[in-house]
């Protein structure tokens, strides 16, 4: 009778062991990639432009535009200077998304002002077929690198070497269309003064 309540406590405790090993290999499971959870981490260029120590090292996907000139570099590899999107997609931090509040005027300067140079092969530039500057937009890209907030390869300044280049749009001239509200009013102004010079004249007329 002894030897069974032995063997029954046996197995009882060798399923709460099991059970126990389950839950904690699902535990592990569950929270063993939380420090890959932020290894894409999707920024802005204007978190970017502004980042600390914290993004130092990460690999971060951001949206940007192209502009400027593209400079050649070594061994293959040129710079490009990545600027906030014109239509400012992408440009909700992680930081303005967990509270933090910005005055327009701050984040429309902050925005305007907002450049990170990327390193990248000369063949992932040669998908960027604009770039941005006066009456030109240019390529939307989406950039995939590591961020380096001083970067010992390249004398201390702040990059992203990327490690993939998507042509998200290419971009193009800004064609200046009219406005047809300034030229109705143009022509409306021009016409009243044409009436009033017959209505003047009609008027000296009468009075001779």
């Amino acid at each position: 009778m002894s030897r069974r309540a032995s063997s029954t406590n046996a197995s009882s405790v060798t399923r709460l062991v099991l059970a126990l090993c389950l839950v904690g290999a699902l535990f592990v499971g569950l929270f063993y990639d939380a420090p890959y959870a932020y290894a894409d981490e999707r920024v802005s260029v204007v978190d970017l432009s502004n980042a600390d120590e914290s993004l130092d090292g990460a690999e971060v996907v951001f949206i940007c535009e192209a502009i400027g000139d593209i400079i050649n570099g070594h061994g293959g590899f040129v710079w490009v200077a990545a600027g906030p999107c014109p239509d400012g997609r992408n440009e909700s931090s992680a930081k303005e998304a967990a509270g933090a509040v910005q005055t327009d005027d701050v984040a429309s300067s902050a925005q305007a002002n907002a450049s990170i140079s990327v390193y990248m092969t000369r063949e992932a530039a040669a998908q960027i077929s604009n770039l941005g500057r006066y009456h030109v937009i240019g390529a939307t890209l989406e950039i995939t690198g590591v961020f380096h907030l001083a970067c010992d390869e390249h004398q201390g300044l702040s990059d992203v070497h990327a490690s993939s280049v998507r042509v998200i749009d290419a971009g193009g001239s800004i064609s200046e269309q009219p406005d047809r509200w300034l030229l109705i009013s143009g022509v409306l102004l021009a016409f009243t003064g044409v009436l009033f010079m017959l209505v003047f004249r009609i008027l000296k007329e009468r009075m001779r």
